[in-house]
């Protein structure tokens, strides 16, 4: 580990990606109503995390090529029709790494992400993608900041 949160975050694994930002808008920010509104903020959010594993390791440069050309762009569209606030793709540096690459998509709540994946057309990207292998992961964030 190479500081105290990798040291307490064991096992802990480094992954060498590259990122590529399709939509980055504000996350809201709700003042505190208890104290001073500021110099503290509060914003909160849901975040859905796509790990994707590949059935044939052959088909990597062609999904990757899919995914960042063709689906992201489509998929940015009626990401922020539904309320969706950033759209991340990370793809892995390395070859033989578990999953080829990373999607993070951040809603104002839960309701929003339900309207995007509810209207959601399926595409190519899952015909390459190993469904007992790929992960999806939800989660609810609140983040407090201090200027």
């Amino acid at each position: 580990p190479a500081d105290t949160f990798q040291e307490k975050a064991e096992p802990y694994m480094s992954w060498a990606t590259t990122e590529y930002v399709y939509l980055d808008g504000e996350l809201p920010v709700v003042p505190l109503t208890l104290n001073d509104a500021f110099p503290t903020t509060r914003s909160g959010f849901h975040k859905t995390t796509l790990l994707a594993a590949l059935r044939d390791q052959r088909d990597r440069e062609t999904f990757i090529d899919y995914w960042l050309n063709d689906h992201a762009p489509r998929a940015t569209q009626r990401q922020q029709e539904a309320g969706a606030l950033r759209y991340v793709v990370s793809i892995s540096q390395e070859p033989d790494e578990p999953f080829v690459g990373m999607a993070e998509i951040y809603f104002d709540g839960a309701e929003s992400a339900h309207r995007y994946f509810s209207a959601r057309e399926r595409d190519r990207l899952e015909d390459w993608m190993d469904p007992d292998s790929t992960l999806v992961l939800t989660s609810q964030t609140e983040m407090i900041g201090i200027p």
